[in-house]
């Protein structure tokens, strides 16, 4: 079943993973719901406040942690150059995603905020649209050439 070390250890974090960590952050839970509400309530809010960040930062481990392992699982199997075929669209699509990023930065707090919009949201998008054309650049330059 497994053909290398790197393979069972991932396999063993993966198992612990899913039936041991998993039950026991359940049970946690629950035990801290019963017995303390009030601290249930504020780690509730701090979820609620940090949950996409913590979200966004374990979903980029996994892609990290899966892109080496595969990685190297190909280089053991002599695969080390891949194919990407871009098409205008895709190009278009990310043009789209950047523009209308920065504007939905502005756009939102227009509609709900009283003020408007204001110095921050306009640095909000200002960062946002440096970021994503820079990213669209070293992504188009290391693909096309």
């Amino acid at each position: 079943m497994y053909s290398t070390t790197s393979d069972k250890i991932y396999g063993f974090i993966m198992n612990l993973m899913t039936r041991y960590i998993i039950w026991l952050i359940v049970g946690g839970v629950v035990i801290v719901w019963f017995f303390f509400p009030d601290l249930m309530q504020t780690i509730g809010q701090i979820v609620l406040f940090w949950g996409p960040v913590i979200a966004l930062v374990f979903t980029l481990i996994l892609a990290i942690t899966r892109t080496k392992i595969k990685a190297k699982r190909d280089e053991e199997h002599s695969i080390t150059q891949y194919d990407i075929t871009i098409s205008k669209w895709e190009l278009y699509l990310t043009d789209l995603l950047i523009y209308g990023g920065a504007l939905l930065i502005l756009v939102v707090p227009f509609l709900i905020s009283e003020n408007g919009v204001g110095v921050t949201d306009l640095i909000q998008a200002l960062i946002y649209f440096i970021f994503a054309t820079w990213i669209k650049q070293v992504f188009t330059n290391k693909i096309l050439k």
